[in-house]
């Protein structure tokens, strides 16, 4: 500014400056528009780039007579970060390209014994070459499951290493019979090895003692490591990778290693990996060591107190009818899910009052699951969807399959299992339809639930409710319920949603299992994360105490200024 003056005094004439520039500071990308109007020819390029210099205008910005160059504004210094990140790679990328070339190829090295090196171990180390005698004495007894490779003139193939045997034993038998077993390891390769059994255990049990999961109950032929199956495991219930893709993968693995095939892994794979997570959900529940382990949220009040639980539909987790049905139950009983052909008696024989609905269609503007699917696709389906219930700590607690739209049944039956689990409690009851809820166990006589449970509606669906709803069932304006949102179970879903793609092709009792995996999972992960949680929330509180009491002293202080 102290230029245009010292130029505006020196030309005796107005400048004209006119500016056209974003109020805020500009993003990445967008382009900052300056105009300068210079009326007189009397004032040269060179005052007025000192005049823009002056407003810290940037150096890219060119200001001639009559014409406006725009420029890209200042690179943030995260662009600059990852321009260099670039350009680092990109110096690197030949380079890197003729190191990996070379890793291909057979280096001139000798073995420990002073013999030309001709076999690889890349499990053993990046650097770990041996004659092919030394190779067959590292790998024959303790490292068994490596994959060694040996250099045939052209490029490196598997090496078989002949004799491996596996013939450790906790007890000692005098019927002890070896036999050939494929092993897939860690990294997925097979391996046969000949392993030692005894006519005193199942050869199953024997594999398990060595920690390898058989694929059959009898005379396994094929078994995979407990590293192996834990990370399947790891990569169902956080990525939900299908079975089956995860035994394609190995497949191509296997084939691109030059390996062959030794069976069809697929089918061996689904059946054992369901009995593996059946013993992992054992394991992980210390049954047979201390049976009195609950699977309650840690910090729900366990004897009597208040406890805050939601509950809600989710049509998303459809099963098909054509998916075919289950020769047994599902292995993980009632953990989760409750009998579905109890479910099934009791929505089928139970007595709606048909006034039920007298006043309360238009109450909610929210469509469930049975409006919104149509009917042919309906027509298809075994189970329509999932609903359940979760604490306010998002900790899963009963669920149950649909078979129909969401009836008001559905409700009732979690909420008398609820009653039965937390008898001693008194419940703060959140669902999206609470007031047609309390309307229907009013008009069914089930005034025993209602004296001891409290209903109220979830914070974002109270507004989709008319304003009589609004002002009752509203936990802002309820007692006791102090932040609770009540949309615990909406975020559970954004989690369970993602198996939709495979349960919906499962068979009912594989379906349940997964799901019930699914939900034990969530439920280790909550409770993980369960400190954070909470202290995150208790800060979440001050806040808002602290804004609400600074709201009161400017109304007090506005009303006693106009008295």
């Amino acid at each position: 500014m102290a230029a245009m003056r010292r130029i505006r005094r020196s030309n005796k004439i107005p400048l004209n400056f006119v500016s056209r520039t974003r109020s805020r500071r500009p993003r990445i990308g967008v382009r900052r528009e300056i105009v300068c109007v210079i009326p007189t020819p009397t004032l040269t390029s060179s005052d007025v780039s000192l005049a823009v210099e002056d407003r810290e205008i940037p150096e890219e910005i060119i200001c001639h007579e009559n014409v406006v160059e725009t420029g890209a504004v200042d690179v943030s210094a995260h662009s600059k970060r990852k321009e260099k990140l670039a350009e680092m790679w990109d110096s690197l990328r030949s380079s890197a390209t003729q190191v990996l070339t070379e890793g291909f190829g057979l280096p001139e090295v000798k073995c420990c014994c002073e013999e030309r090196a001709t076999v690889r171990c890349l499990q053993c180390g990046p650097c770990s070459y041996f004659c092919p005698r030394c190779a067959v004495l590292q790998h024959k007894s303790s490292f068994f499951h490596h994959c060694p490779e040996v250099w045939n003139g052209v490029c490196f193939i598997p090496f078989d290493v002949p004799g491996l045997c596996f013939n450790q034993h906790l007890h000692l038998c005098d019927k002890q019979k070896p036999r050939s077993v494929t092993l897939f390891h860690i990294e997925g390769m097979p391996q046969t090895v000949s392993v030692t059994f005894c006519e005193c255990e199942p050869d199953a049990l024997t594999l398990m003692r060595l920690r390898y999961w058989p694929g059959t109950p009898k005379r396994p032929a094929v078994a995979f490591s407990f590293a192996l199956m834990d990370w399947l495991e790891l990569l169902l219930l956080e990525c939900q990778v299908a079975v089956k893709d995860f035994a394609t993968v190995l497949e191509l693995r296997i084939t691109a290693s030059l390996r062959q095939m030794p069976c069809t892994i697929y089918p061996v794979l689904i059946d054992a990996f369901e009995e593996y997570r059946y013993y992992k959900g054992q394991i992980r529940s210390l049954k047979g060591v201390c049976e009195n382990v609950s699977a309650a949220c840690p910090a729900c009040p366990k004897t009597e107190g208040t406890v805050t639980i939601s509950i809600d539909g989710n049509f998303g987790l459809c099963r098909k009818k054509a998916a075919g049905s289950s020769s047994h139950g599902p292995l993980s009983g009632t953990k989760m899910f409750l009998d579905q052909s109890m479910v099934t008696n009791y929505i089928t024989h139970y007595s709606c009052p048909t006034t039920v609905y007298r006043g309360t269609q238009q109450c909610s503007d929210f469509l469930a699951g049975n409006a919104l699917r149509s009917n042919s696709r309906y027509s298809r389906l075994d189970e329509t969807g999932v609903m359940g219930a979760a604490c306010r700590h998002e900790y899963p607690i009963c669920f149950l399959s649909l078979q129909h739209g969401e009836r008001i049944s559905y409700s009732v039956l979690l909420l008398e299992k609820l009653r039965e689990k937390f008898r001693n409690h008194h419940i703060q009851f959140m669902y999206d339809i609470a007031c047609t809820l309390k309307k229907h166990l009013m008009n069914a006589g089930r005034r025993d639930l209602l004296e001891t449970v409290e209903l109220a509606i979830p914070v974002f669906h109270a507004y989709g409710h008319k304003m009589a709803c609004q002002i009752e069932f509203n936990p802002r304006s309820i007692p006791g319920f102090g932040l609770s949102d009540g949309e615990v179970l909406e975020r559970l879903w954004s989690y369970l949603r993602r198996f939709s793609a495979m349960t919906k092709e499962m068979r009912p009792s594989h379906r349940i299992d997964v799901l019930t995996d699914a939900l034990l999972h969530y439920a280790r992960r909550t409770a993980r994360n369960m400190s954070k949680l909470l202290n995150k929330r208790l800060d979440h509180a001050k806040r808002v105490e602290q804004e609400a009491e600074q709201k009161l002293r400017e109304l007090r202080n506005k009303s006693l200024g106009r008295l």
